[in-house]
């Protein structure tokens, strides 16, 4: 059975993975649902967290250090 991206899956990652927390805080799962990129071409968990964590990266704040 092929590996498919579901928001259930999404969800679940999100939920059970603290890493991911401060996502999962700033955004809805429909929000970041919508900023993965390429989710035909994702085909495991590591790849999807991959994924999220290029979302974090791409939606942190932008200030001066």
């Amino acid at each position: 059975m092929p590996f498919e991206v579901t928001k259930e899956l999404l969800k679940e990652m999100l939920d059970e993975d603290t890493s991911l927390q401060t996502l999962s805080n700033q955004f809805t799962l429909d929000e970041i649902w919508n900023m993965i990129e390429a989710k035909d071409q994702i085909s495991n968990d590591d790849q999807l967290f991959e994924a999220l964590m290029d979302v974090m990266y791409a939606t942190r704040p932008q200030g001066v250090l």
